[in-house]
C-alpha cells in the first residue's frame, strides 16, 4: 500500500489557508464579543474576522512596521486585527440599520398613499 503525499507547495498553501481561517475565526469571535448586541452566524463571523485579520497586518505593514516583516502572531497585530474587525462590524450594523429604516419608510409611504391608517408603532 503506497501513501501519496501532496507536493510541498500545495502543503504550504493548505497550511497557510488553514492558519488564516483559524486566525480569522479567533479575530472574528473576539470582535463579536466586543460589539454589544452583535449576533452573527458562523460564516459572517469567519468572514468578518478574515477581513479584519487581513486588513490589520496590511495596515501595520504600511504605516507602522515599514522596514520589518509583520508577524501575524504578534500581540500588536492581533489587537489591530480585532480593531479592524470591530470597525467592519460597526459598518455592517450601520448598513443593516439603514436597510431596515428604508424598508420601514417605504412601507409607511405605501400605507399612507393607499389610505391605510398608521399602526400604533408608527404614531
Amino acid at each position: 500500500m503506497s501513501v501519496t503525499f501532496l507536493p510541498e507547495t500545495v502543503q504550504l498553501i493548505v497550511c497557510v489557508v488553514l492558519f488564516w481561517i483559524g486566525y480569522g475565526s479567533v479575530t472574528g469571535l473576539l470582535a463579536t464579543l466586543l460589539v454589544p448586541h452583535c449576533k452573527l452566524g458562523a460564516w459572517k463571523t469567519l468572514v468578518c474576522g478574515a477581513m479584519g485579520s487581513t486588513l490589520g497586518p496590511f495596515i501595520l505593514s504600511q504605516f507602522v512596521f515599514t522596514t520589518e516583516k509583520v508577524n501575524p502572531l504578534h500581540p500588536c497585530v492581533l489587537l489591530v486585527s480585532v480593531a479592524c474587525s470591530v470597525v467592519l462590524l460597526w459598518i455592517y450594523r450601520l448598513m443593516l440599520l439603514r436597510a431596515v429604516l428604508e424598508t420601514r419608510m417605504t412601507d409607511t409611504e405605501n400605507r399612507v398613499s393607499s389610505g391605510t391608517p398608521p399602526t400604533p408603532m408608527e404614531r
